[in-house]
């Protein structure tokens, strides 16, 4: 089986990419953190109120980075930030991982959502 990793960005945290995980539909964007955040809220993880779900963007705010960026949707799985892997971390993990990277520009490592046919 062969595995495409697509970067839209030069972006160092592409190349923690794991064949093992199944990385088709996974992307590499890269947006420009201020102030107010990446501008998205995140579902799921381990142990979350629906049992182990994977990190997922729950919802994209108005004129926020993600939604200026036009490359996330609700629903895509947030696989890393910046280098650091989310992949099996509780919610209140990522979350922190996620809010103490620096402002400026920050990549992420999604996989893309993909509705049913």
């Amino acid at each position: 089986m062969k595995f495409t990793v697509i970067c839209i960005t030069r972006c160092s945290v592409c190349s923690i990419a794991d064949p093992n995980l199944g990385m088709n539909d996974v992307i590499c964007i890269e947006l420009l953190k201020t102030s107010a955040g990446l501008g998205f809220s995140l579902d799921g993880g381990k142990a979350s109120i629906a049992g182990d779900k994977p990190l997922l963007v729950k919802r994209i705010f108005k004129g926020g980075a993600a939604e200026q960026s036009g490359n996330i949707e609700t629903g895509d799985e947030i696989l890393a930030v910046s280098g650091k892997s989310l992949i099996g971390l509780m919610h209140y993990d990522a979350w922190n991982i996620i809010k103490s990277v620096p402002e400026g520009p920050v990549q992420l490592l999604i996989r893309k959502h993909r509705t049913a046919v």
